[in-house]
């Protein structure tokens, strides 16, 4: 829910106020919701030492629970801000700094990737910056020892998260015919929000954690100096790390219309009984990749496109079973077939082989972000990013510093050479021993315990465990 209430300015941090102020300096408006989930509740707030807006995530409760999915946000923005920083560090031999590590989105592809499409992705990488994919943590609650915790004065837990504006679900609500909107988006802004989502999606990944619940509430606008539209990823409280377990019916949070085949299996498997050892899952980033393309199709269509039938069939049953047990069942008819199909062709014939590679049921023929991001649907997109590539490959090392300020994880400009230059390429060929292969020089570059698996191990990390 959202409300356009006025801020109480008053002194008071009784909890039942309309105002309450925490840590002694942000003050929050119980008028202004920004957000509601399971575990906590987003607030309007003011910072009165810098007298701009924030968001304020107070959490309900101090159970177990509850501090689990506090730290775990703060956990997941720290590994973030830490890759920031060592690639940065890293540099890019003369080129502007980035956030993005090169070898990690490189290893994604493994063996498979041909030499020339690994120096054009070697290119890609160092215009993306994943630490302005994500909602940046201004503040939280501290306990002793200034240790993330309890806040001692409210005995609250809370965030505070830099302010956002319209969640994508609220965007395309609006272009709805119930609301008077302007019908779905043009081609050439839904390419460019596909392409903000994939890039979100790869940030995340690198650093090893899946998010597990990528939809549109989660994806907020966010505007630049210069009035830019950026799409950033918020609610990392239920991310975790790739390859990880995934206990069902305990760790499990998910909206049905948006969650992956090979999650909705496991849980079907574990509601009927079929399969007592059931009660897991590893994870795997192609669970988001399936999100991701909910979304996009989302954008096109105006609405989750299997809500019909989640909510059809939940009416019949009166629960969610049967809209479980159909989406993980990897052999009924593709999602993206029939009329949907013609849509999406007529769109764009290269959107529409993107959302069928995005949308196998099987994960195992599923897209990974990095492929996604190479798809001929971006064509023109990497060669726009190119140009600035180029430019600041050129400059001084103190010019493009002052240019490395990209947000959802492209520059405003950039460069992406489909044709890789004989230097490049001899330089590469020498790295990897033999042409079409990059995996014998991709070092283990994923945190510990993150590297990603070869394809045989990737396949059953969607296997129930």
């Amino acid at each position: 829910a959202r409300s356009t209430g006025t801020m109480d300015s008053s002194p008071t941090s009784s909890p039942k106020a309309s105002s309450q102020l925490l840590a002694g300096r942000y003050r929050i408006s119980k008028k202004q919701v920004l957000g509601e989930g399971s575990t906590a509740i987003v607030y309007k707030g003011l910072d009165e030492t810098s007298k701009e807006n924030v968001a304020v995530k107070v959490y309900s409760g101090t159970e177990d629970s509850v501090r689990e999915s506090f730290l775990q946000t703060i956990k997941v923005s720290g590994r973030i801000k830490q890759q920031a920083i060592e690639a940065a560090a890293k540099g890019s031999g003369g080129g502007r700094r980035n956030s993005c590590d090169n070898d990690l989105i490189l290893e994604e592809l493994r063996s498979e990737l041909h030499i020339d499409a690994a120096v054009s992705l070697n290119q890609l990488v160092k215009v993306l910056d994943i630490q302005h994919c994500f909602v940046q943590i201004i503040d939280f609650s501290r306990a002793e020892k200034d240790k993330p915790g309890v806040d001692e004065e409210s005995g609250l837990y809370f965030i505070v998260l830099e302010m956002g504006g319209a969640s994508l679900e609220d965007e395309l609500e609006m272009r709805t015919d119930e609301q008077g909107g302007a019908g779905p988006m043009g081609a050439e802004d839904l390419k460019q929000l596909v392409w903000s989502l994939l890039c979100i999606t790869w940030g995340l990944h690198v650093c090893g954690f899946v998010h597990m619940d990528i939809k549109p509430l989660n994806i907020v606008r966010y505007e630049s100096q210069n009035a830019k539209v950026h799409w950033k990823l918020i609610d990392l409280d239920g991310a975790r790390e790739a390859n990880s377990q995934l206990s069902i019916g305990t760790d499990a949070c998910y909206t049905p219309v948006y969650m992956p085949p090979e999650l909705a299996r496991v849980i079907s498997q574990a509601q009927s009984g079929s399969q007592k050892e059931a009660t897991s899952i590893t994870l795997s980033r192609l669970m988001d990749i399936w999100s991701v393309a909910m979304c996009a199709t989302q954008a096109v269509f105006l609405a989750p496109v299997l809500e019909p039938w989640f909510v059809q069939w939940s009416e019949e049953t009166g629960d969610d079973s049967k809209f479980i047990t159909w989406l993980g069942d990897f052999s009924t008819e593709p999602i993206v077939s029939g009329e949907m199909s013609d849509h999406l062709r007529s769109i764009d014939p290269e959107f529409c082989k993107l959302m069928t590679g995005m949308l196998e049921k099987d994960p195992k023929s599923r897209l990974c972000a990095a492929r996604c991001l190479l798809h001929p649907y971006f064509k023109d997109v990497r060669h726009q990013l190119s140009e600035t590539f180029s430019k600041e490959w050129k400059m001084p090392r103190d010019a493009t510093d002052a240019t490395s300020n990209s947000s959802f994880g492209a520059s405003d400009d950039g460069d992406l050479k489909d044709k890789p230059t004989a230097a490049t390429e001899d330089s590469m060929r020498r790295i990897s021993g033999r042409k079409g292969s990059i995996s014998s020089w991709l070092p283990a570059m994923y945190p510990v315990g993150q590297k990603y698996e070869q394809k045989e191990a990737e396949s059953k990390a969607c296997s129930v465990m």
